[in-house]
């Protein structure tokens, strides 16, 4: 592991396979998944919508809280709402919100996933505002937004996504990278890490 940068162990990693079947959720325990990216030095965990509610039946969000400290888990990832930014999707968006920002407590959830997946093509600052409102809400809760750069999104560059992201001029508000979206578009170690170091 990079000293001093934290990395996060996404569903799709952790889940043992889930994101190619159609099953939403792992068959592994919860608890035997987050200790066993403890164990690898992960301190983010990514979780997935339809797996959460799966975990519900067997532990409760104060058990997930309590298992996350134990293995020195800092970053939990929910995956995740797409098309955040068309007019029509605002009635889902309040849905995922409610029920997830609803869910004592608040404060489990660090990191919320989201991509703008279309194929239709929307002004960059249509794209601006409503991440700077995403983030908005989701400040109320103690909440951070990132963007996940994906080969099959609108927005596939680095550079698109740092102008979304710095114009919507979030301080909750940033990118997430998935090292095999990112392998998958081509984007260097050398331009992430540059990226990284600028304000």
């Amino acid at each position: 592991m990079t000293p001093g940068v934290d990395l996060l162990a996404s569903y799709g990693t952790i889940s043992a396979g889930v994101p190619r079947t159609d099953r939403e959720y792992s068959l592994f325990d919860f608890k035997d998944r987050v200790e066993s990216a403890a164990r690898a030095g992960f301190k983010g965990f990514g979780i997935w919508h339809a797996d959460l509610e799966h975990v519900l039946e067997k532990y409760s969000l104060k058990e997930m809280k309590r298992i996350f400290e134990d293995g020195g888990i800092q970053h939990v990832e929910l995956e995740f709402l797409t098309d955040w930014f068309l007019a029509g999707n605002r009635k889902n968006y309040r849905t995922f919100e409610n029920e997830t920002y609803s869910k004592p407590p608040k404060c489990w959830v660090r990191v919320i996933s989201r991509s703008a997946i279309s194929f239709r093509n929307h002004a960059l600052c249509r794209l601006i505002d409503a991440f700077a409102i995403l983030c908005e809400q989701a400040a109320q809760h103690g909440t951070r937004i990132g963007f996940e750069l994906m080969p099959f999104a609108m927005i596939r560059t680095l550079e698109e996504s740092l102008k979304m992201v710095k114009g919507a001029a979030a301080a909750n508000g940033g990118i997430v990278f998935d090292l095999w979206h990112v392998v998958k578009l081509g984007i260097s170690y050398e331009k992430i890490a540059l990226a990284m170091t600028q304000p």
